[in-house]
């Protein structure tokens, strides 16, 4: 527990290339811990996301955003390799929402990119 709050209060604060590697260590959290551990680590994986992009009407992009967007992608590579060995369905169940959130999230971004640049 104690290893996941000080993640939380490292990952993108400030940005930095160990970051992934944090994100790398949480997944094998995810994996290996018991359930308050998974929980906290979701929970630590959604807050990157929203953060990486944020469902704002605003096209403003802040230096917060831009640090926690370089991190989202591993957190998608993280969730994948989490998905892939998971060995309990209940777990598997609860995390299907949550990653087809995390899709439509991007490609409303992406739709958004692609707009501005018309």
């Amino acid at each position: 527990k104690m290893v996941i709050q000080i993640f939380r209060h490292k990952i993108c604060n400030p940005p930095s290339h160990l970051d992934t590697q944090m994100i790398k260590q949480l997944g094998d959290i995810m994996l290996y811990g018991n359930d308050k551990s998974y929980s906290e680590v979701l929970s630590l994986f959604m807050q990157i996301s929203s953060k990486a992009f944020p469902e704002s009407k605003s096209n403003k992009d802040t230096a917060e955003h831009h640090g926690y967007r370089h991190c989202s992608f591993t957190v998608i590579r993280t969730l994948e390799k989490v998905c892939s060995k998971l060995d309990n369905p209940q777990r598997l169940q609860d995390l299907i929402p949550w990653l087809l959130e995390v899709f439509v999230q991007r490609s409303l971004e992406m739709q958004k990119v692609c707009e501005r640049e018309k």
